[in-house]
């Protein structure tokens, strides 16, 4: 549904085949909607209410994680464990990359890699600089080409990964889940390791700002790191873990 930001008051509602756990994507007049069940659906919007562009099938799996823009790009990764890409203009499929060793035998996908904290594939892929870096359950940061999906590295990390990747200038930032307690800084251009420090499994999705990292743990406190060197700057305990991007 779309509420008027002013009033609360209902706009339009728009019926999908199943249900919405990702976050809807917005750019200009337009809104961009996966559902469960792996359809993905552009509406712009107009003053009567909304227009459907295209509606796309991706496949049969579940879609869980936001959606993200780049261009003309869609980008979003579903719990086959494959990232995709589509044409915003036309829903096309540009490319899609698979984020776990696998092989195929009479149509069926076999999985050849374990799997950290089962195959729930909630990172958000993050565009930035020519590339897409996505995050994996399987234990693995990728960054691919943003037009074509091909591999340029990947780094194995300690634990399953559910937040998007945050770049900063030539760094990526990510944290772990489901096994070691380390947050990780990678170089952009080549995913080799330049820091890493303990803190907590992390769920959400850091954030940076003037050169610090905020990262919020699983163990209850939000963590504040220096982006150079990784050493904590301070921690603040809160009441509960924390999930949300601070």
């Amino acid at each position: 549904m779309c509420l008027d930001i002013q009033s609360g008051t209902l706009d339009f509602e728009y019926n999908t085949s199943d249900w919405i756990k990702s976050r809807p994507a917005v750019d200009d007049n337009n809104v961009y909607v996966a559902s469960m069940d792996g359809e993905v659906s552009k509406l712009e919007l107009t003053k009567k209410g909304y227009k459907e562009r295209w509606k796309k099938k991706i496949g049969e799996h579940f879609i869980y994680g936001e959606l993200e823009l780049k261009d003309d790009n869609l980008l979003f990764a579903d719990s086959d464990l494959y990232a995709y890409c589509l044409n915003t203009k036309d829903g096309k499929i540009k490319w899609r990359h698979s984020v776990i060793k696998s092989f195929m035998i009479d149509d069926y996908r076999v999985l050849t890699d374990q799997i950290a904290g089962g195959a729930y594939y909630e990172s958000k892929p993050t565009a930035a600089q020519g590339k897409v870096f996505i995050g994996t359950p399987s234990g693995f940061v990728y960054a691919v080409d943003a037009e074509t999906g091909e591999e340029k590295w990947k780094f194995e990390v300690g634990g399953a990964i559910s937040g998007a990747p945050v770049i900063d200038g030539n760094k990526v930032y990510i944290g772990t889940e489901g096994g070691e307690e380390d947050f990780y800084c990678l170089d952009v251009n080549t995913g080799n390791l330049i820091w890493k420090q303990l803190v907590s499994w992390v769920w959400g999705s850091a954030n940076v700002s003037d050169g610090l990292v905020y990262v919020p743990g699983v163990d209850g406190y939000v963590y504040c790191l220096e982006g150079e060197t990784g050493a904590i700057v301070w921690r603040y305990r809160t009441e509960r873990s924390t999930c949300s991007e601070p």
